[in-house]
Formats: structure tokens, sequence, C-alpha cells
């Protein structure tokens, strides 16, 4: 809290997320705001701490439990201790439910732990489900018109549980990761082959109207209002130039000119992603409660199981997402770099896609007609990789597949053909996967060029107001090698 004669009072919440650089950064502000008699509000929850075991680059890691304990240092008889122990979100049965696991994580006794967790499996209602067998009828039956949500541990078990779905054609958003380029797709569709200096309100309107409907969540006059805030102008005119680089700064959450995924009513999320979110139903793995309720493992993973039975508002649910033997994260020490993967009888059979990384987003500017293309891609669609063997170098063309009818569209990057021939190490370039399959498409997004690539010669040549359209897909590639 600020005010005119400086801080008067420091709030920060969700500490038990702080490790490392950010653990330092609170402790060194609780320390100077006591020393100054500047009022401080810590909040948290010690059962949520589920960063500790992420990968530091630090000497001297700083974990939740050494952070507390340096907190509770400082504020030793200067402060006030307060518990909270209702949790008005969830229903009394859920509350009940979770009350003795939560206590028995708070006691820090692995044996009392698995012990509640035996206790608290007892009482969640099992599916009888497997991964490939949940059906979408299923599904309406529990949710009943509201959002419901699949609990993974990691992302691998996320992809496959996505992949199964998608085969079988059951919507769902994808809750693995988030892109910090998520421009909505009425962007580019708008704005690639304009050609003029300056847009108005009535040219703008006439172009938003020709991209399908499935891209306007708002009105053309929503828009442009929104336009007019970004610009802090009421011109009914505005450079397009100014526009787009407006748009390429703005809030990573703008509801107007960002994209989210997670519009749908069935998520499928890793626990680590699904923190801080609520939903009205959840159904979590019952592989990963029954490893822990049977297998001592570190504290971490006990917290990570709270904030999963901890979702859902109303209904919680288990069956079987995952088989646990199956996919493994494989370090790649020749990229440095980690991968889900999967190997079947030593050979390297599915292979995680990583959109962040492994596509090139320039190359969705290969023909004039991509917009429409990429303009009647829906999500859910299948994506394959197709090798391509160039004077002895590999490479991926991304392939959109939908109705026997299959059309180039991008291309991947360096980085995934490295970690992919490095897992393999071929002995030719044919030894490479001829294709890899079981990719789907998770939305279509816009790009607008940053200032670094506004020279690139086939940016300004395919689109001279350097925006255009790319497709965000993933999953765990089922690799396709060539047979003699």
């Amino acid at each position: 809290v600020v005010t005119d004669l400086g801080w008067e009072h420091f709030i920060v919440d969700e500490v038990q997320d702080l490790t490392d650089s950010k653990a330092r950064l609170v402790l060194a502000i609780v320390d100077a705001c006591l020393k100054a008699r500047i009022g401080v509000t810590v909040l948290g929850d010690a059962c949520q701490s589920i960063y500790d075991n992420l990968p530091s680059n630090e000497i001297e890691p700083i974990n939740s439990t050494k952070f507390y304990k340096r907190l509770y240092k400082l504020l030793y008889n200067k402060s006030k201790f307060l518990c909270l122990n209702a949790n008005y979100r969830q229903s009394d049965g859920l509350i009940q439910l979770t009350q003795g696991f939560r206590e028995a994580i708070l006691l820090d006794d692995i044996q009392k732990t698995m012990e509640s967790v035996r206790k608290m499996n007892a009482d969640i209602p099992n599916l009888n489900k497997s991964r490939d067998s949940i059906s979408i009828d299923d599904i309406e039956t529990i949710r009943k018109n509201k959002d419901i949500c699949f609990l993974c541990r990691n992302n691998g078990q996320t992809l496959k549980l996505s992949t199964s779905f998608r085969k079988r054609g059951i919507p769902h958003a994808l809750n693995i990761d988030d892109t910090k380029e998520n421009i909505a797709p009425w962007v580019g569709l708008v704005f690639y082959d304009y050609f003029e200096p300056i847009i108005t309100f009535e040219e703008f309107t006439q172009r938003y109207s020709l991209i399908p409907d499935r891209f306007k969540e708002y009105s053309a006059q929503d828009i442009w209002n929104r336009i007019q805030d970004l610009m802090y102008s009421q011109n009914d005119f505005f450079e397009v130039e100014e526009i787009l680089k407006a748009i390429r700064t703005c809030k990573i959450d703008d509801p107007v000119f960002r994209l989210y995924r997670n519009n749908n009513y069935v998520i499928v999320s890793t626990i680590h992603r699904a923190k801080g979110r609520e939903y009205e139903n959840v159904i979590t793995d019952i592989s990963f409660v029954y490893d822990l309720a049977h297998n001592e493992k570190d504290l971490s993973e006990y917290k990570t199981l709270y904030v999963a039975v901890t979702r859902p508002k109303r209904n919680l649910f288990t069956a079987e997402l995952s088989k646990n033997s199956e996919i493994k994260k494989k370090p790649i020490y020749k990229t440095g770099r980690k991968r889900w993967c999967q190997f079947t009888y030593q050979k390297l059979s599915h292979f995680e896609f990583v959109f962040d990384t492994d596509v090139n987003k320039t190359s969705f500017l290969i023909n004039s007609e991509l917009p429409f293309i990429l303009s009647n891609i829906c999500q859910g669609d299948e994506i394959k990789l197709v090798r391509r063997l160039s004077e002895g170098k590999i490479s991926y063309d991304i392939v959109h597949s939908k109705n026997d009818v299959e059309t180039v569209i991008g291309k991947t990057t360096n980085e995934f053909v490295e970690d992919l021939s490095a897992l393999i190490k071929p002995n030719f370039p044919v030894d490479m996967p001829a294709s890899i399959e079981n990719l789907y498409v998770t939305s279509v997004y816009s790009y607008i060029a940053s200032k670094d690539m506004q020279d690139n010669e086939n940016i300004t040549t395919s689109s001279k107001k350097k925006v255009w359209n790319w497709v965000d897909f993933c999953g765990l590639g089922h690799l396709k090698y060539d047979t003699y």
C-alpha cells in the first residue's frame, strides 16, 4: 500500500510458492519494512507449496520450508499469526474429505500422511474407467452443464490423455503451458493482407465481417472501442502499425486482443497448471493417489495431491488416467533439454512436441493462400509432421490433415530436429521417422513480428504489416519409421 508519504503497508500473497531469488527478495523487503516500522501482511497455504522440486540454478537454493523458517524468525514476537480453517467455496463433504489429509501434511509426518491418503482414497468415488474408456456420455453425465477438469501429475500423462480424447472426438481444452504469443486470431485475419497505412472504423468493420464466426468473440464495435482505449483516443481512424505495436505489447490476459485456450467446459490439465483455479467437477488419477498411499514419497508429492483434491467445488472422482511405467522424461545431454518420451522395444516410439520451441512461426508465411487455409482450421484437427531430406539435411513439414486432404502449413524448428536426432542417433538421415502423428490443433493465433524481425525480407515480402496467423498444436507424437 503506497501513499503520498511512501509505503504504509506491504502485502504479499501465495508465499508458499516462493523459492530461491523470489524468496530472498520477499524476505529482504519484509526485513526492511520491519526496520522502517512499515506494516506487513503475509498470506499463504503451506499445504500447497508444490514448487520445491523444480530445478534450481542457485548454489544455495531456498525451498518453501527454508523460506517459512526464515520468515518466522523475522516475524517472531513482532506479529500476529492467524489460521483460516474453512474453505467456503467447497461443499461440506469435500471439506470433510480433505481435512485429515491437510492436518497430516502440516504435521510433516509422512506415515500419518500416507495413512490419511489411504483413508481419503477409500472415500473418493472411483469411476472404474480408464484413459481410453472414458466416453463423452460419462463426461456429460458427471458435469451436468458445468465444467469438469481431468488432472494428471505430469505433462506426459496429460498429453497422452488429451490424445486419447482427440482420437475419439471428445472436445476439450488442454492446460499444460501458457504461451505469451496468444494474440487473438482475428488480428492476423484482418490485417495480414491490408496494405493501407491507415484504417478507418468502417473499413475495419467490413474486413472483420469476412472472417469466420468462430473467431468472433466480440463485435467489431466492441473491438474498435477497445482499440480506442488502447490508443488513448476516440478517433475513427488509426495508423495500422501503431495499432499492431500496441496489441503486441498489451497485457497477456487482455480479453479482446488475447485468446484463452481454456474456454471449454472440459479441461485436461496438469495439477501444477490447475493450481489457483477451481472447477465444479474434478477427476484425478487413481494411480497417483494409490502410489502415494502405499509408497513413501517426498512431502512435496503429497502437497501436489492436496492441490488436486482441493480444486473441485462440488464433486471429486478418481479414474485410471495414466499408466505409470509408460512415459518418462528423458534428459537430452547433447542439447541440454528434456522431453517426455516413450520407448517400445528399446526404440523411440513417442516424442513430446513443445509448441513454444518447436513451431517455426515465420514458416507459416509459406504461401499467400495460407490465411484462407488457417481460417478453416479448427481445434482438434489432426496435424502430422512429415520428414523432408534436402542435401543430407533433415527437416519436418507441419501438415494439416482433414477429410483426406493434406496441406503443408509450416515447418518445425531446428531445436525439434536436434532433440529428436539426439535420442534416435541415426546412422543415416532415413533412420529418422518418416512421419510423426497423433498431434492435434489446440488454437489458431496471430503473430506480430517483433522489432528484431522487422527487416526480415521473407516477412516484409509476404506481409506488409508483418502480421500473420499460426497454428498452436501439441501432443505426444507417435513416430512412424520407414519399413524395408
